[in-house]
């Protein structure tokens, strides 16, 4: 079965993968059953916020190693103009690479793109949803409810 695709926003990344988890447990237990997709731009905004975050550089070197290795680097996704606008310009990344990639779920707690959510202008196949919603959803979808 193919794993469906995935974009996590960096405070969910943040959450899985440098908190354990902690804030959203069934989503870090869901995402071996996911294939998550990025871009250079997501990156480097989480390497950045990485580097703020973490006095040590070890610890930042295995969260993007323990990220990077669930996760397929895209090539740099360009703008797509057809896309509703997010109220937060830097969040505008993220939906592009979900849309970009065919994914399934934009998983975030960001408000200014979860209101995007209801928008008509969405590919019908992708959700935007946080964590919680989004672990529930994935479940239902691949069998783990």
């Amino acid at each position: 079965m193919t794993k469906p695709i995935a974009v996590l926003d960096t405070n969910v990344v943040l959450d899985i993968f440098y908190w354990d988890g902690k804030s959203c447990p069934a989503l870090a237990r869901q995402i071996d059953h996911l294939h998550l997709v990025t871009e250079p731009r997501c990156l480097h905004e989480l390497q950045r916020i990485l580097a703020r975050l973490c006095a040590e550089p070890q610890r930042t070197e295995a969260v993007l190693a323990q990220y990077g290795a669930r996760t397929e680097t895209l090539p740099a996704v360009p703008p797509l103009p057809q896309l509703p606008r997010c109220k937060d310009v830097q969040d505008q990344k993220f939906l592009e690479l979900a849309v970009h990639a065919g994914a399934r779920w934009l998983v975030t707690r960001d408000k200014a793109l979860l209101a995007l959510k209801r928008r008509k202008t969405l590919p019908p196949h992708l959700a935007i949803l946080a964590p919680e919603h989004a672990a529930r959803a994935i479940a239902g979808e691949i069998g783990l409810a």
